[in-house]
């Protein structure tokens, strides 16, 4: 039973990144032993649901679904991406982190890959006045509240962009509607100050999402609870998700 559980989890994560990593299906998994998973791994490896995702120039073990693997996918009806090219397996593998583990802490409804919210924006026709204007998050959560849906777009920013490029992101999430907040986690100081660069300079508009900061290592460790710099508060998705809920039921 557990095993069957552990494949259709498995097999319906790697549909919607595209790929499935030996950390992730341990996030998942959650073995009892090193034993135990290497157990688990090989078993999805000898499924004919798997197969490497390999290229010489990298070491590390990485899988995607065969084709049969796709089919029982779509069976479920969890939408199917294709494979990253190997060079972005580590930065979708930080925003699969962070999707998993605000899952399992119960604070949010979905998570969608930045590949599945592509297909659905492509699929259903959503115009650039409600979507995004040529820039997709890395990660789109929609929080565990009553009411209207509270939508969550997160940045992975593990490397500085030129000052062009984020004056661009800044531009494409200004204009996002349908979107309350955006997360920038990074790991280099001068990326924060670079995005509220551009925010300065496009006179970012007020009823944009909110523009939010975090460590990034904080953030993909701990997600719910890591510090979210909110305006000049500090605070986590946590206590968003109750101050929501709060004000929600006060005006109900």
């Amino acid at each position: 039973m557990r095993e069957a559980k552990l494949l259709f989890d498995a097999v319906s994560l790697t549909a919607k990144t595209g790929f499935l990593t030996k950390s992730i299906f341990r996030e998942i998994a959650k073995p009892e032993s090193e034993r135990s998973e290497q157990r688990f791994w090989q078993a999805l490896n000898s499924s004919q649901l798997f197969q490497p995702l390999r290229f010489i120039k990298y070491n590390i073990e990485v899988l995607r679904l065969t084709s049969k693997g796709r089919q029982m996918a779509l069976g479920f009806g969890t939408p199917v991406v294709s494979s990253p090219h190997i060079a972005n397996v580590e930065h979708d593998e930080m925003a699969a982190f962070v999707g998993l583990r605000l899952q399992q802490s119960g604070l949010i409804r979905s998570w969608s890959s930045e590949a599945i919210l592509k297909q659905e924006i492509q699929r259903d026709g959503i115009s650039a006045a409600e979507g995004p204007k040529g820039k997709y998050p890395d990660i789109l959560i929609e929080l565990e509240v009553t009411g209207p849906a509270v939508r969550v777009a997160i940045e992975i920013e593990r490397t500085g962009k030129p000052q062009k490029r984020y004056d661009e992101i800044i531009y494409s999430y200004g204009g996002w509607k349908n979107l309350d907040a955006v997360i920038f986690a990074f790991n280099l100081k001068y990326i924060e100050s670079a995005i509220r660069r551009s925010m300065s300079r496009s006179h970012y508009p007020q009823t944009g999402p909110e523009v939010i900061f975090t460590d990034l290592k904080s953030f993909i460790d701990n997600p719910s609870n890591a510090k979210l710099k909110v305006r000049s508060e500090d605070q986590n998705i946590a206590t968003i998700v109750k101050s929501i809920a709060t004000k929600r039921k006060v005006a109900a």
